[in-house]
């Protein structure tokens, strides 16, 4: 059991399967607290999180295609409620020509 939200996330790597079209590889994900802003008058945390390299392999009759997903963003959470206030991320996904294009 992890003793610190640090080591829970540090630690957060899965393999599944995604709805019988393929695999998806969670490989790491950083979190980081950069602070406190205000947002409408609200005080939030300001939350910074990236997961690199995460391995998408598709494998359907007519798409068949492996590659790499990344993603990023920040955050907003309320201090006073804990609801995320603003959300805004990145994802970046290149992969190999799929099949039926050849």
């Amino acid at each position: 059991t992890p003793d610190t939200a640090k080591e829970l996330i540090e630690n957060i790597f899965f393999n599944f399967e995604m709805a019988d079209i393929g695999n998806y590889s969670h490989t790491n994900i950083q979190v980081e607290w950069t602070g406190i802003s205000e947002i409408d008058d609200e005080l939030c945390a300001n939350i910074e999180y990236r997961s690199l390299n995460n391995k998408v392999e598709i494998n359907m009759e007519q798409v068949k295609t492996k590659g790499t997903e990344q993603y990023w963003g920040n955050t907003r959470i309320s201090l006073r409620t804990g609801h995320v206030n603003f959300l805004l991320k990145c994802i970046v996904a290149p992969c190999r020509k799929p099949k039926f294009l050849d």
